[in-house]
């Protein structure tokens, strides 16, 4: 099993490397632009890296995302858990402790840890739709539409899946409210990925 993981994650690494480093890169801005204004910092992070997290999980799921592999995907042997859980939530965590490195300059630790979760819900949704769709293109729209409706519309029929509490609050319900039903959400999308994994062979939204 570890074997195969380390194999899974090289292959990965190797065809997946430019959007893998995108979030780095953009990282690397955000705490660079942090040593001259602290406003144009969090202004970055918010507006361009936490959007650019939506690709290394685009990545990690182009086998069942991609328009040409389609068949392949079906027919190959895949751990449900391992494919749909285990990877998607392990890239999350990563991408997540990345972002909230930056949160934590400048922001209160209800707010990064608000920010964390968020994230974490962000790129499982991402995964969630991308296997749905069986289409990273829908995933990566879809994930990116969700983010910035809520952002500028102040989470206008999102409820307590509004995705920028943490940044920009919204009066109604409690902010442990929003991490909860988030954290609850991050299981129920983690259980769903594995689920359309399992039965892929069985369930197409978009036909060719």
């Amino acid at each position: 099993m570890v074997k195969q993981e380390v194999i899974q994650w090289r292959f990965v690494w190797k065809t997946q490397r430019p959007l893998l480093l995108i979030p780095i890169m953009l990282w690397l801005v955000v705490i660079l632009a942090g040593s001259s204004s602290q406003q144009l910092a969090k202004d970055l992070a918010v507006f361009l890296l936490y959007p650019s997290l939506a690709f290394p999980v685009v990545g990690l799921m182009s086998s069942i995302g991609s328009a040409y592999q389609k068949e392949l995907w079906i027919t190959l042997p895949v751990s449900p858990w391992r494919a749909g859980a285990v990877r998607p939530l392990l890239m999350s965590l990563l991408y997540a402790g990345l972002f909230t490195s930056v949160l934590h300059r400048y922001y209160t630790p209800a707010q990064v840890a608000g920010g964390c979760i968020s994230v974490l819900m962000y790129m499982l949704l991402i995964a969630l739709i991308t296997t749905l769709f069986k289409n990273s293109a829908f995933g990566l729209c879809g994930g990116l539409i969700f983010l910035f409706f809520g952002l500028f519309t102040g989470g206008s029929g999102q409820g307590p899946l509004y995705l920028m509490q943490w940044y920009r609050q919204v009066t109604g319900l409690p902010s442990d409210v929003y991490l909860l039903e988030q954290g609850v959400f991050c299981l129920v999308a983690l259980f769903g990925t594995v689920q359309l994994i399992r039965f892929r062979e069985r369930f197409h939204l978009l036909k060719d």
